[in-house]
């Protein structure tokens, strides 16, 4: 079926060809993919990390501004109107602080406002007094405002005992704000969950503020069992983790979740991203890839068909003078083959054998004659 030189050719190299390509294509993007993939893990992390360092940031410089003010002298020796002058000031100095309050040791407090409050059953001023160490409580949902709050309270200490709490109010709808700032490749977004799952912090989602919880899911909160394993993960662990979950419309995201310390507690930042945009410059490098495999076969092919070409072509011209010396056609004097390999070298032997031929046959041919002259004399005589 497949008799020319041609054929046999493309049938034996091409095949080899395309499985060395193949081969070495695979190993390729095997290796490039997984680049890509750390790459954008890698972004994820740095993502998540930056969103962790500056919640730090933020809640750190509120931290120091309250251990200040648990230091100042006013705060520790003056009178209410001078305490309240110093809580507003510190107020109207420093975003972020939805109230600033002194307490004294039984409890009684005075907020910036010059708003007097009971605080001597609040588990923050208890703590802070016995221990004389900073408290910041969890998420919670402010009896005045109705909004999610945390509070950041610091004992006011006296020969190492505490006299007093001033403590802040800080209002966590700022930070859905913070975590709207970052984006993690097209769509992707960042969130912020406390320690116990609640999340506080979620700009694409606000109505998740407060209400979903990365511990547990349920009929009215589906989650992925894989997001609940790797918020547990990086709580245990204190590390940063990246899963794969499915979101309720059957989106496969990808997650990195990144703890964030905080004064006595740890929040996770979280950021996520459908798996589609993660590995987009994956499916662009192996369209790429495929797309030039096809050519690269495609030349091969040409390759391969022009090689054979040249190789069966001066074979073609031997087996045309063949026939003809078959014929008993001596007459043309050589086959020309433009070649300096074996085929060249076969072409000049067959032309060397025709004129063998032509000598021979030349030879016999006079002798013919010559036999046939002596044989009229002998006949004449």
């Amino acid at each position: 079926m497949f008799s020319s030189i041609r054929a046999k050719f493309l049938i034996v190299l091409l095949p080899l060809f395309v499985v060395c390509f193949i081969v070495l294509t695979g190993i390729s993007y095997y290796i490039s993919n997984n680049a890509l993939v750390d790459d954008a893990d890698m972004l994820a992390r740095a993502t998540a990390g930056q969103a962790g360092k500056d919640l730090e940031k933020i809640m750190q410089e509120k931290e120091v501004r309250l251990d200040e003010l648990s230091k100042h002298p006013v705060i520790k020796t003056g009178t209410r109107e001078q305490r309240v002058a110093v809580l507003a000031d510190l107020k109207a100095r420093t975003k972020g602080f939805a109230m600033l309050a002194y307490v004294d040791a039984t409890g009684h407090a005075v907020s910036d406002k010059n708003v007097d409050m009971d605080r001597a059953s609040r588990e923050y001023f208890k703590t802070a007094m016995s221990t004389g160490k900073p408290v910041m409580t969890g998420p919670s949902v402010s009896g005045t405002t109705g909004k999610l709050i945390t509070i950041l309270a610091y004992p006011i200490l006296e020969n190492g005992r505490a006299t007093g709490v001033v403590f802040g109010t800080v209002e966590l709808e700022a930070l859905s704000d913070i975590m709207g700032e970052f984006k993690f490749m097209e769509t992707g977004y960042v969130y912020v969950a406390d320690e116990k799952g609640i999340c506080i912090g979620y700009k694409q989602l606000p109505d998740a503020v407060g209400k979903l919880d990365l511990t547990k899911s349920n009929k009215e909160q589906p989650l992925d069992q894989r997001l609940l394993d790797g918020f547990s993960q990086a709580l245990s662990s204190d590390q940063t983790v990246s899963t794969y979950y499915k979101t309720r419309k059957g989106v496969l995201n990808k997650a990195v979740m990144t703890p964030v310390h905080m004064e006595g507690r740890r929040w996770v930042a979280i950021a996520c991203a459908p798996v589609s945009e993660v590995e987009a410059a994956s499916s662009m490098l192996l369209k790429a890839m495929v797309g030039i495999s096809i050519i690269t076969i495609l030349i091969a092919v040409g390759v391969i068909f022009m090689f054979a070409k040249r190789v069966s072509d001066p074979i073609k011209a031997l087996l045309e003078e063949c026939r003809i010396i078959n014929g008993g056609d001596l007459r043309q004097d050589r086959v020309v083959v433009d070649s300096d390999d074996e085929i060249g070298e076969l072409a000049e032997g067959f032309n060397e054998m025709r004129r063998t031929m032509r000598k021979l046959l030349k030879g016999i041919h006079e002798k013919s004659e010559s036999v046939a002259s002596s044989s009229e004399e002998l006949t004449a005589a």
